[in-house]
């Protein structure tokens, strides 16, 4: 019988020790690619993280703005006005009007306790 079938007819059953063999090459394919983790080039490391950017950059970013006129195009004023600028802006947190949920203590502008930039966590 070759090799390869008596292996194929081997594995056919898994074994725990099959998987602890596994584990075993695994483990120890780690320990070079640790070594050179931690024996070497932190500047390379530190390089191709400051490389990493998580959030678009203003310049490439495209507004997909709803209403007439989408929120993008109005003047700073008026943003401020409406409660669109980083200092005005504030979220409620309401029951939905067209469902019976209930809302034990909204959140709202009218009584002071909307959430904004300053509001921290309880």
């Amino acid at each position: 019988m070759n090799s390869a079938k008596r292996l194929a007819e081997e594995h056919l059953e898994l074994t725990r020790r099959y998987f602890l063999g596994l584990a075993a090459a695994g483990v120890a394919s780690l320990s070079p690619s640790l070594v050179w983790a931690s024996s070497g080039d932190s500047q390379t490391l530190a390089d191709a993280i400051a490389r990493l950017s998580y959030l678009t950059p203003v310049d490439q970013f495209k507004m997909f703005g709803r209403g007439n006129p989408p929120p993008d195009q109005l003047s700073p004023g008026k943003r401020r006005e409406v409660g669109l600028d980083p200092e005005t802006w504030r979220l409620e947190v309401v029951a939905d009007p067209e469902s019976d949920c209930k809302v034990e203590n909204p959140l709202t502008k009218k009584r002071g306790t909307a959430l904004d930039r300053s509001s921290k966590p309880r």
